[in-house]
């Protein structure tokens, strides 16, 4: 953050031509609007080499093949360096195979990542299974705006250390085990790690849940923007109707 009046989020965004399956380079566009709405600069770094650190409030990982994910974990020590100057780090979708103790694969070699999330991941077999669906998340009960939407693809299936406390709970959609339907848990959050397996992209879709995440750093942000989200918010109830009827 600045010491000027006009506040200042640095975000790194983590291996941008690797990592962009889902469409999460919408996230970072998501962001720069939000500053716009909201009154702070972002200042966006991409970041390809790991060598040396660039602190920042926010690093983003956009979801990413297991291959390129296992090619990632093989420099585990200078990217866990890495981030060691990062305030928070945001994950999407599969990419927590990174930061989970180990990822077990169906035909491929399985590999360690860097063990900043106290748990495993486990690739899913190709056939039957339903891999994608909308998602429905309550991330942030009590709020005024308590719950995101958007979609998920479910390759993996992790298992968190008891303890660990999930991003949220899953109105509709599958768990983090890819077990339990409509119901569970959703990602995770532990120590400066925040996972979701919201895509669509997440931040784009659900622009509240953008601040909240940018209000963990940078402080509570005045103004008040529902008439600005207006599609957004019609989107978000029109994803709850559409999965009522698919109950």
């Amino acid at each position: 953050m600045s010491d000027g009046a006009r506040p200042t989020l640095t975000v790194n965004w983590m291996f941008p031509d690797q990592l962009w399956l889902n469409g999460d380079r919408g996230n970072l566009m998501a962001l720069d609007r939000l500053g716009g709405q909201l009154g702070f600069d972002v200042v966006l770094n991409r970041i390809d080499d790991v060598s040396t650190a660039v602190p920042a409030d926010l690093a983003v990982f956009g979801s990413g093949d297991l291959e390129v994910l296992a090619s990632l974990a093989a420099d585990g020590e200078a990217l866990r360096a890495f981030l060691a100057s990062s305030r928070r780090i945001v994950v999407f979708g599969t990419s927590i195979a990174l930061f989970a103790r180990t990822t077990a694969r169906v035909s491929h070699p399985g590999f360690a990542g860097l063990g900043l999330l106290p748990g495993d991941a486990v690739e899913r077999p190709t056939d039957r299974h339903v891999y994608g669906d909308d998602l429905l998340v309550q991330y942030a009960p009590g709020s005024a705006h308590p719950d995101a939407a958007g979609v998920y693809v479910k390759t993996l299936s992790v298992t968190l250390d008891a303890g660990v406390t999930p991003f949220g709970r899953v109105l509709f959609g599958l768990d983090n085990t890819a077990k339990l339907n409509n119901q569970g848990d959703d990602g995770a959050r532990h120590g400066s790690l925040i996972w979701t397996n919201l895509l669509g992209p997440a931040f784009v879709r659900n622009p509240w849940l953008a601040r909240s995440m940018v209000e963990d750093v940078l402080g509570p942000l005045p103004g008040e923007l529902d008439g600005e989200w207006e599609l957004e918010l019609a989107s978000l109830d029109a994803t709850r109707r559409f999965v009522a009827g698919k109950r």
